[in-house]
This record gives C-alpha cells, structure tokens and sequence, in this order.
C-alpha cells in the first residue's frame, strides 16, 4: 500500500474494492496518505457508455454532509471552474453525471470519516 500511495506523488487517492467482481467500497487517501473516508457501496445502475476523459475537477453538489469533504478531498484547490462532470449526492445515493446525462448511480451502504490516527479498513 505504501508504494501506491508515493505513486501518487503527495496527491489525494481513491481505491474502489470490490465485492463478487463489482465494486463494493471506496477509500480517499489525502495528499499525505491518510485515510480519510471510507464508503461501503452498492451500484444502482451500471454506466451504458463512458465520459470522455476530461481533467477538469468534478462538481460534487447536493445534500449529504459528505459533500464538503469530498469537496476538499477531490478539488483541494477550490477550483469552480465549468466542469461537464458532476458528482450529485442526495440522501444514500451517489449519481454521477455528464452534463444532464447519468452515468451511474451508487447507493451508500455505510461510510466513516477517520482521524488521523485512525486505520482505514
């Protein structure tokens, strides 16, 4: 895990587990390695087709206390700039977004936001 993490070069990290061959949790990693958020998952609707790739930040929005923290995690710069990819969260639901267009929708089994000194599972 330690060689993954200085791969990414003091950036924030995502891990998807899987779960039966889908994907079953999400881990966020902080710039200096820290597990910050662990999300257990369940897909609602699978993407029929892909986002181009796009560099910009993603636009996370909507309801959950998740949202700020993810905020931070993500676009650690803040950046607002206009982004055709969205994050929505409302309630359990996580939908990802291109535009208008849903690409996939996750539902939220459980999730914990760690401490420092916490260990992420």
């Amino acid at each position: 895990m330690g060689e993954v993490l200085n791969l990414s070069h003091d950036n924030p990290l995502l891990i998807v587990g899987e779960y039966h061959g889908n994907p079953g949790s999400l881990a966020f990693y902080d710039g200096q390695g820290f597990c910050t958020l662990s999300i257990y998952i369940s897909v609602l609707e699978a993407p029929s087709d892909y986002p181009k790739r796009s560099h910009s930040f993603p636009l996370i929005e909507g309801d959950n206390e998740l949202v700020p923290l993810l905020n931070d995690l993500i676009n650690p710069e803040n950046s607002t700039s206009s982004t055709v990819l969205s994050l929505v969260i409302s309630g359990n639901q996580l939908d990802f977004k291109e535009g208008e267009k849903e690409l996939f929708s996750l539902r939220m089994k459980s999730y914990k936001v760690f401490e420092v000194d916490d260990e992420c599972c």
